[in-house]
């Protein structure tokens, strides 16, 4: 008897402290969404992002990559690049105000080399209250997440709180102004780590739900999840290497992001198809009660 109520302070500690550790890792992501709205914002841009083929995708209009002249379709040579550009151009790093990079610019066959100085971010009003609305809409979700899991520890809760943190990942912003070396690590534990474990925790939430474990068809589903995470950890790695380090364009890039979206799409209708089921047998022995 000693040892189980031993045991289930253990149990009861690791979990509080658990929850706490992943939810100052979101919060950090979080302050740095926050830090992007104030008047004197560490965060800056070159105002151009590149897709996987190295080849301009967008252009912020008056921005510092619109008055160089470049154009979307233009191509951006980063083998020699640092690496920190890359995290900036490839992935999701910004540049501090004033920050200066010379990349070579190739448009209709001719190459040319380009100096870049950043600028501070400059939001609209309307921008800057959608940005503030995901935000508070955000902190709501990870708030609650967080009292269920601390009071009700579980499957079903750790899943939905699971889902709450990676979100942290979707907000505007960027990670902390990082070195490169500690850059990477920081980069592959978000986008590599958590934000699998996102969807793959509100799946097992969807499955869990209301009876917080699966059964059925839901338990079999629910099994293969965590080969399915072990699977985008790996994967997803590998993709962020070659992102950040190959020595030309990775087709491997352009494949991984479109598995990844079709899997983003299966487990959303596999999660709306458990929870609309179950409340379909709910409704079901509702009324054979009345």
């Amino acid at each position: 008897m000693h040892n189980q109520a031993a045991n289930s302070k253990v149990r009861t500690f690791l979990n509080i402290a658990a929850a706490i550790v992943i939810a100052v890792v979101a919060v950090v992501q979080l302050v740095c969404s926050v830090a992007s709205l104030l008047p004197r914002s560490p965060i800056a841009d070159f105002g151009l992002s590149l897709d996987q083929a190295w080849r301009v995708g967008h252009i912020v209009p008056g921005s510092p990559a619109d008055r160089a002249d470049i154009r979307v379709g233009d191509f951006i040579d980063l083998r020699h690049q640092p690496i920190h550009d890359r995290y900036v151009f490839m992935g999701p790093a910004v540049p501090n105000p004033g920050d200066v990079t010379r990349i070579v610019v190739e448009h209709d066959g001719r190459r040319r080399t380009v100096t870049l100085r950043a600028t501070r971010l400059q939001f609209s009003v309307a921008d800057a209250t959608s940005q503030a609305t995901q935000i508070a809409g955000f902190v709501v979700f990870l708030s609650v997440a967080f009292i269920l899991v601390i009071v009700r520890p579980g499957l079903m809760t750790w899943g939905l709180y699971m889902a709450s943190a990676a979100a942290a990942w979707l907000l505007p912003g960027s990670p902390p102004n990082l070195p490169p070396k500690w850059m990477l690590p920081y980069i592959l534990f978000w986008d590599n780590v958590l934000s699998p474990a996102g969807p793959v925790g509100l799946l097992v939430f969807c499955l869990c739900f209301p009876a917080n474990e699966p059964s059925g068809w839901r338990m079999k589903v629910e099994k293969l999840l965590p080969y399915a995470l072990i699977f985008f950890v790996t994967t997803g790695t590998i993709q962020d290497i070659n992102r950040f380090f190959s020595a030309r364009p990775s087709t491997f890039v352009d494949w991984y992001q479109h598995f990844w979206d079709l899997t983003l799409t299966a487990t959303a209708l596999v999660g709306f198809y458990s929870l609309a089921s179950a409340y379909k047998v709910s409704n079901a022995l509702e009324r054979q009660r009345i």
